[in-house]
């Protein structure tokens, strides 16, 4: 993966240098300035997200999330431990939340915790991928932030059809893990 990435930005460094060579370094310095921009504008809402995972973990509210997810997680996950299906629930609530980088940590537990020592992954692990990569949405504050941070001022729009994405491709995505072997 690295290998295509280097690739990538070196062919697109090579043909802006070919066309525009003098607004090459400006370019790069103004994308740099821009991301680092965006970045410290996130680390407020990531820490406020961040802290109240940890709160939700402490104070025994994971296992009440896990119970109102525990119709949809006993079938999805049949035999898996509580443990799992709690780092499950709270990855899944903090993606409904639009928080993917606070989910991260309990998605790479849960994974952790349903490997079973082959080379191959499990239907479960196929299954949690699909769920935490199109993450049902029903609020995308990080993307509402960003867009806010950029200017936007009809940022919230996006709330609805987010939903409608997330929710379709969830759906298609679990019974295709669920049909492949």
């Amino acid at each position: 993966m690295n290998w295509i990435v280097g690739t990538l930005l070196l062919i697109c460094v090579s043909i802006h240098t070919i066309y525009s060579p003098t607004t090459l370094l400006p370019s790069m310095l103004g994308g740099v300035e821009q991301a680092v921009e965006v970045i410290i504008s996130l680390i407020p809402i990531y820490a406020l997200w961040s802290a109240l995972v940890k709160i939700l973990t402490q104070s025994g509210l994971n296992r009440r999330i896990s119970k109102i997810l525990s119709p949809i997680l006993d079938r999805l996950f049949e035999g898996e431990s509580d443990e799992v299906k709690g780092c499950i629930s709270l990855n899944i609530a903090c993606n409904m939340l639009g928080v993917g980088s606070a989910a991260t940590p309990l998605g790479i537990k849960a994974i952790s915790l349903m490997d079973d020592g082959s080379t191959r992954t499990t239907k479960h692990q196929r299954i949690f991928t699909v769920l935490n990569t199109s993450s049902i949405a029903l609020l995308p504050t990080t993307v509402i932030s960003i867009l806010t941070s950029l200017g936007s001022s009809t940022s919230h729009s996006i709330i609805l059809p987010t939903l409608i994405v997330s929710i379709v491709t969830s759906v298609v995505g679990v019974l295709m893990a669920t049909l492949s072997k």
